[in-house]
């Protein structure tokens, strides 16, 4: 059976599990074995049970096998865990709280040994185990206090993070055969494409960007080059693959005949500009880079800031690292951080409504981060404001 995607508190028992965060002396099943973890076992990301490899003592008997994790003991019965084989290796039912007493069995007929482990959590545990599915962040009013320090310690991880991921999306963009100066600055040019086309458009622009990549003949101007990119984008008689763009539910700056021919004039002048600049100082490579882009194809000053930070600085890292040059990565990081960034008080409102202090300056770019891939997707257990305050 293919395995679904683990809702939040399906994760965060996982955790809890893998890293033992109960009271482990004492343990005793709901049919009264004592219980002795050995080794949690390996969690699984394939089909089949969480947790492989697991040794437990079950009344003074060792047992190698897998681990079962679920919040209600009743999962099993709706995960139809009773009609699989592959969950006939679980030495180990673990659940918060057992709703089945009794009634849960492998495929063999016999019975999984079942910990409930409600009882061993600490309270700021036990609380966030019980919690629903809200909005805002959860440790919001259900966790023990968190310093300051601790929140501003977890957003500059955050900050780093973000950096490295938006490296990350430029490196998939990358073809490594071929120049590294060819291929680095493809990879660039349909990052900007993507950052152009915003949510709706982002897959048509990265295909519009590889059709052009593709062409075998360019022209020299930057208007012939646009007029070649536009008849590329809407001119589908002409063209093997046509591209089904959103027109509709955006404002008129950001509709496709407005962002292909900013895009275009991005691509143009990336290419034209000798692969040398680049390796100038970041500053410096990107004044030279926009002051060379005619004014009426540049986008407005937020959009502009925007692909500076989220693709350019980020792929003159890349740059830095394919060369093996330390000081071009170091030089493009600290500019990154060196110069404003503007927080939306969406991003914001989240964390002050938690009560946290947010201060001004480069760390600040981290709360999009935060915000995004540990609060929003429940990643609480990666999060060092989860760790510090249960742990405290």
């Amino acid at each position: 059976m293919k395995r679904k995607k683990s809702r939040y508190k399906e994760r965060l028992l996982q955790w809890i599990w893998e890293e033992t965060e109960f009271t482990t002396t004492l343990l005793e099943s709901d049919c009264g074995s004592m219980v002795e973890i050995l080794d949690p076992g390996e969690l699984n990301h394939g089909e089949g049970p969480d947790f492989l490899r697991s040794r437990i003592k079950i009344d003074g008997i060792e047992l190698h096998g897998s681990v079962e994790i679920h919040r209600l003991a009743s999962e099993w019965i709706a995960h139809k865990h009773q009609n699989e084989k592959n969950y006939d290796s679980v030495i180990l039912h673990v659940v918060y709280e057992n709703d089945k007493r009794g009634k849960v069995f492998r495929s063999d007929g016999t019975k999984p040994v079942t910990l409930s482990i409600k009882p061993y959590l600490s309270s700021p545990l036990n609380k966030l185990a019980r919690l629903k599915e809200t909005e805002g962040l959860l440790c919001k009013d259900n966790l023990m206090f968190i310093h300051q320090e601790a929140f501003e310690e977890q957003i500059r991880k955050a900050t780093k993070e973000y950096f490295t991921y938006k490296v990350e999306e430029v490196l998939q963009k990358y073809e490594p055969r071929g120049l590294i100066s060819e291929s680095w600055k493809n990879a660039m040019i349909i990052q900007i494409y993507r950052n152009l086309g915003i949510s709706a458009n982002r897959d048509q622009m990265q295909q519009l960007a590889m059709q052009v990549i593709a062409e075998k003949t360019w022209p020299d101007s930057q208007n012939e080059f646009v007029d070649l990119v536009n008849e590329a984008a809407f001119n589908p008689k002409k063209r093997k693959f046509a591209i089904a763009w959103r027109q509709t539910g955006m404002r008129p700056a950001s509709r496709p005949v407005v962002r292909v021919a900013q895009a275009a004039a991005f691509h143009y002048h990336i290419r034209k500009l000798p692969f040398e600049v680049f390796l100038e100082d970041p500053a410096i490579s990107w004044e030279m880079f926009t002051s060379s882009i005619d004014q009426e194809l540049i986008p407005g000053r937020n959009t502009l800031n925007l692909i500076k930070k989220t693709v350019f600085q980020p792929s003159i890292y890349l740059l830095g690292q394919l060369l093996f040059s330390t000081m071009l990565m170091d030089r493009s990081f600290e500019t990154w951080l060196e110069e404003p960034h503007q927080i939306p008080d969406m991003i914001k409102k989240p964390f002050l409504e938690a009560g946290f202090l947010i201060k001004n300056g480069a760390g600040s770019i981290g709360l999009a981060h935060q915000l995004k891939r540990y609060c929003k997707r429940r990643e609480c257990h990666n999060c060092n404001l989860f760790k510090n305050a249960i742990r405290s």
